[in-house]
């Protein structure tokens, strides 16, 4: 896989390598005013699975401008 990111979810830092990282690959979105589209998948009903809806929540909390698409 090209341009592969992961970060240790044990590290201290692993929050902000992830917002790092994201801010380099959106900012120039951001900038050109274009759409950012985060597809948030899984389910709330099983505990190995709800990270997806979980993060779409919390951002969705966020009123910022993007669009935010869960499914389970």
């Amino acid at each position: 896989m090209e341009n592969c990111f992961s970060v240790d979810s044990f590290s201290p830092t692993a929050n902000s390598e992830i917002g790092e990282y994201l801010y380099k690959k959106l900012s120039s979105m951001v900038i050109d005013n274009r759409p950012i589209i985060f597809l948030c998948i899984g389910t709330d009903r099983a505990t190995g699975d709800s990270l997806g809806p979980l993060i779409g929540y919390k951002l969705k909390n966020l009123n910022i401008k993007i669009s935010i698409f869960t499914a389970h």
